[in-house]
């Protein structure tokens, strides 16, 4: 990493503490877990060439992440990029997001270098491919086959580049049989489960502190049962069906209070929200 411009010691991450941002973060126990055994993985494996032993150098730090949306896919890849940086993994904890639209051009030739460029903007970094299955289509005419050969190639090529891809589970089962060279760069894959009707409450209940607002026992016995019933639907979105709960639920709540005097409107008044102001 010396060799790099730009790089020193100087530039760590040395304010990240893994166990501090996931307290921040909501469920995911599993998710945290792997992370987790990802850091003694790499500290073990430093120490470990410190003492002249030997390590394996075969590991890949390349991932799948899959679940629903909403699931905090793309916030754990930012702790990631921060933790792989800290441990000097890589040499920045630039995150940078990308979809197909990003990658895949319209005309012959050009989904090559749009996809290298996009790679580049994220070197000694984290890129973050969302919705990575839809790289591949039936249509021999689509050009994003052209960019899954591009990215196995710069990844073979650039090592002090972290490549997540991400999506739903299987439709990334399917993705990865559609190029031999895919399973075997990313061969870490972390299932990323829907969050349960109390975690979805916790995490309404931390944007409404958020925004300046509280629930009510009516209103978060309300957001329960909402969840509860979009939970039942195919692709649940998780934590952005909470936010637009919260955000649906505060807008009637605004059009419910302005009916009072402003003279006599009260503290609570302006902060609660009620079970009736709950709704999506």
């Amino acid at each position: 990493l010396e060799d790099i411009p730009g790089y020193s010691d100087e530039s760590q991450d040395t304010d990240f503490d893994l166990d501090e941002e996931f307290q921040n973060i909501i469920g995911l126990a599993a998710v945290k877990t792997r992370i987790k055994q990802l850091e003694a993985e790499i500290r073990i494996r430093k120490i470990r060439e410190r003492k002249g032993l030997k390590v394996d150098s075969t590991n890949t730090l390349h991932f799948i992440f899959s679940g629903n949306p909403g699931t905090g896919k793309t916030t754990m890849a930012r702790v990631m990029a921060r933790l792989f940086h800290k441990l000097k993994i890589i040499p920045s904890n630039n995150l940078v997001e990308v979809s197909r639209k990003d990658l895949v051009a319209g005309y012959v030739g050009q989904t090559a270098a749009k996809t290298e460029a996009v790679f580049n903007s994220a070197s000694g970094g984290v890129l973050f491919i969302d919705e990575a299955y839809s790289l591949t289509s039936a249509n021999e005419q689509d050009f994003g086959h052209e960019a899954i050969d591009t990215l196995v190639k710069l990844i073979e090529d650039n090592q002090s580049t972290v490549v997540i891809l991400a999506g739903y589970t299987d439709d990334m089962r399917h993705f990865l049989d559609t190029n031999p060279g895919l399973a075997s760069r990313f061969p870490d894959w972390i299932e990323f489960p829907d969050y349960d009707e109390e975690e979805l409450l916790e995490i309404g209940q931390r944007i409404c502190r958020e925004k300046g607002y509280v629930m009510s026992r009516e209103a978060e016995e309300k957001v329960r049962e909402l969840m509860a019933r979009e939970k039942a639907k195919p692709n649940f979105g998780n934590g952005r069906v909470v936010r637009n709960c919260i955000e649906k639920s505060i807008a009637r709540q605004n059009m419910r209070i302005l009916e009072i005097d402003e003279a006599a409107m009260t503290e609570e008044d302006l902060v609660n929200l009620t079970g009736d102001d709950i709704t999506l």
